[in-house]
């Protein structure tokens, strides 16, 4: 448990990645709006913190329940960003008549 920050505007990072890598184990979760994250993981186990447009960070657990990192901008992994958007929509359409 702990939030992310951004180094240079000190605000917090919605929606970024953590994940814990140890032994063959992955489990994931992401920050809410806030930059808070709860995961749960054991004494020794790696975290990796990413977000796009920062520093990968990592910090291993240790006996302490909150984990708090601030990540650093990262401007050279930005160079192009592309995104691509997609929506479908499906509409069942029923049609009802009476004759006599």
């Amino acid at each position: 448990m702990g939030h992310i920050t951004d180094a240079t505007t000190n605000e917090f990072v919605p929606f970024a990645t953590v994940q814990i890598k140890a032994n063959g184990a992955l489990a994931t979760t992401q920050t809410d709006f806030d930059g808070y994250y709860s995961i749960y993981a054991q004494t020794g186990d790696v975290l990796v913190f990413s977000f796009l447009g920062m520093k990968e960070t990592t910090a291993i657990v240790a006996s302490f329940k909150v984990i708090d990192v601030v990540m650093v901008e990262d401007v050279e992994s930005l160079q192009e960003v592309v995104i691509v958007g997609f929506s479908s929509n499906s509409r069942d359409i029923s049609l009802s008549f009476w004759s006599s």
